[in-house]
């Protein structure tokens, strides 16, 4: 699963084919100036990679783009949405999107928790 070798080579999943990434939309950017497209997805049981990941002992490497990584919980998420705190517009629509999913009328939680009342 999730495309790491386990014991002998296999063929990588695709997004399109495992369930745990969940399509939440395809978005135009910068409509006006032909800006391109935002594909938001969410990714359910996702498991760290990498040594520390997911974790405040994660190294990053890669580009040289000072980042602060933030480990939120659902209330905090949605604390930090109200108020702006999230700087760039493809991550405030992804998250706001990922937490309809999971939470809103429909969601995956609500379904779950009402299914458990049967």
């Amino acid at each position: 699963r999730y495309g790491l070798p386990i014991g002998e080579a296999r063929e990588v999943p695709t997004i399109e084919l495992d369930a745990d990434w969940i399509f939440l939309g395809r978005y135009r950017t910068a409509a006006n100036r032909g800006g391109g497209f935002l594909y938001s997805y969410l990714l359910q049981n996702a498991i760290p990679l990498v040594p520390g990941g997911g974790t405040v002992n994660y190294g990053g490497t890669g580009d040289g783009e000072s980042q602060e990584i933030l480990y939120l919980g659902e209330e905090e998420m949605m604390t930090a949405l109200g108020e702006g705190r999230f700087q760039e517009i493809k991550w405030a629509a992804t998250i706001s999107l990922a937490m309809l999913h999971l939470n809103g009328p429909n969601g995956s939680r609500r379904a779950a928790a009402v299914g458990s009342d049967k």
